[in-house]
């Protein structure tokens, strides 16, 4: 579950960079400023809630193992 998890939030944030990258080429070389993109807006508000539950669900797995490690845990003294 983890491994997916991992390569969903993965897939989405290589998603995201490689539009940003893409977009920013692009207008670099066509000689334009800044301007709004729907596709990139459409991909950040397809992120969120996806990333949220995410965090969520490895949340719920950390607490069923036990793992500190997916989770967070207190330092122990």
């Amino acid at each position: 579950m983890e491994r997916s998890a991992s390569r969903i939030g993965g897939g989405l944030l290589f998603a995201l960079a490689l539009y940003v990258v893409a977009s920013a080429a692009f207008s670099l070389w066509q000689g334009r400023g800044q301007e709004f993109s729907a596709p990139g807006l459409a991909v950040t508000i397809a992120a969120i809630p996806i990333m949220w539950w995410l965090a969520r669900r490895k949340l719920a797995i950390a607490a069923q193992l036990g793992s500190g490690a997916l989770g967070w845990s207190r330092p122990s003294l």
